[in-house]
C-alpha cells in the first residue's frame, strides 16, 4: 500500500518483542543519564538492551538515529532523540 507505516504499533517481525513502554522507557532514561554524564560505557550498555524491541516505521528510524548519534559521540542530539522516544506521546496506545 501507499499508506505510511505507523510510527509505533504492531510489527510483522516475529523475532523481536513488541514495544513495551514499561520496559523501554527505563532503559532510555538510563541512556539519557549516561549521555548527560558523557559515560560512553553506560550509554553503550543501555543501547545493548534495546535491540530485541520492535519499533516499526519512523520509530525504528529514531532508534537507528539514536545509535548513530551515540556512536558518533553526539550526546546532545542522542539525548534529544532518547527523550522523544521515551515521551508518553511518542507511541500513544502502545502496550494498552
Amino acid at each position: 500500500t501507499l499508506r505510511p507505516e505507523p510510527a509505533c504499533g504492531p510489527s510483522s517481525s516475529a523475532t523481536a518483542a513488541p514495544f513495551d513502554p514499561a520496559r523501554v522507557v527505563p532503559v532510555l532514561e538510563r541512556l539519557q543519564a549516561a549521555l548527560g554524564d558523557f559515560d560512553l560505557s553506560a550509554a553503550s550498555a543501555a543501547l545493548a538492551e534495546l535491540p530485541d524491541v520492535t519499533l516499526p516505521g519512523a520509530a525504528a528510524d529514531e532508534l537507528d538515529a539514536l545509535r548513530r548519534r551515540v556512536e558518533g559521540y553526539d550526546y546532545d542530539e542522542a539525548r534529544a532523540i532518547a527523550s522523544r522516544i521515551s515521551s508518553p506521546s511518542f507511541c500513544v496506545g502502545i502496550g494498552s
